[in-house]
């Protein structure tokens, strides 16, 4: 397995392509983003922006029906699907039966934002997943991450069409380690993750790894004060958004890593190092892409 940073020499070999003029919302990729709680009532609103910014056509949330009305309210350009809750505030498991039309309709699906985490009911990621219409992508990101630890013959059959987007504690739980020994070796961890779930790993941390199976990208993360709440659901917002594009997995990993990166490095610069929050790094993704697009086509 290699690695390489993304760099200019990357970004060029993986080069995004310009959205046309005459595509439709339907074109641009819809996003499904399943997740949410009463705890953590507008993670979604983060998620949702970030596709959006990133060039979705269309992106619609379904959360607990004690948080959907409100975020209808505040997200106008939303779709919402208005979902019965548990006692502990999360999606009940009842509620397969409503997401799989949703899913069927998705080009890219995002699970686990905003769903709090170390509940006795696991959340049921499983069920969801193997409706994922078959040129559709998944990314599994927070809580949901636990709901398929176990479940790794289900992640292999949807293969490099999966992107799992854990941190350190996250990672130790999937691979069943201690944190230290993620933090020991990240990158060795990284890789055997996306061996043993046959998905993309996007592996969080200052220096983020991404391990799809056949190559190891590594990005040095030059900024400061992204580990802030909110900064993750911003990231898998970012890559369902180029995901429901079409762009490949991990390419759209490596693209999400860099955006999220430098649209957090644009707000230390006009902000400050620290003390932004994780909203104010939205505003940064469209110009981002823009200057890519720019510096990569001429």
């Amino acid at each position: 397995m290699t690695a390489t940073f993304l760099d200019a020499r990357w970004r060029a070999a993986h080069a995004l392509a310009e959205p046309g003029a005459a595509q439709d919302k339907h074109q641009r990729g819809t996003v499904l983003v399943i997740g949410g709680s009463r705890f953590v009532p507008g993670a979604l609103a983060l998620t949702f922006e970030a596709a959006m910014r990133a060039g979705a056509g269309k992106v619609q949330l379904a959360t607990v029906e004690s948080v959907a009305l409100a975020l209808g309210v505040s997200l106008p350009e939303a779709g919402i699907a208005a979902l019965p809750e548990n006692e502990e505030g999360n999606i009940d498991p009842s509620a397969v039966d409503r997401l799989v039309p949703l899913i069927e309709r998705a080009d890219c699906v995002v699970m686990g934002c905003g769903i709090k985490g170390g509940c006795e009911e696991k959340w049921p990621v499983a069920d969801l997943i193997g409706h994922l219409p078959e040129n559709a992508t998944a990314i599994v990101d927070a809580a949901a991450l636990e709901a398929i630890s176990d479940r790794p013959d289900l992640t292999r059959a949807i293969g490099r069409r999966l992107v799992m987007t854990p941190n350190h504690d996250e990672c130790a739980l999937l691979m069943g380690a201690t944190r230290s020994e993620i933090d020991a070796d990240p990158a060795d961890a990284a890789r055997h993750a996306a061996s043993h779930f046959g998905a993309t790993i996007v592996l969080k941390d200052r220096d983020t790894i991404i391990a799809d199976g056949s190559g190891l990208l590594t990005f040095v993360n030059e900024g400061t004060g992204l580990g802030i709440a909110g900064s993750g659901d911003v990231l898998a917002g970012i890559a369902g958004g180029l995901l429901a594009q079409g762009i490949d997995p991990p390419a759209a990993a490596g693209w999400a890593v860099w955006l999220h990166a430098h649209a957090g490095q644009a707000v230390a610069r006009r902000i400050a190092p620290y003390g932004y929050l994780a909203r104010e790094i939205l505003i940064e993704i469209p110009p981002l892409l823009a200057e890519a697009r720019r510096a990569l086509h001429g």
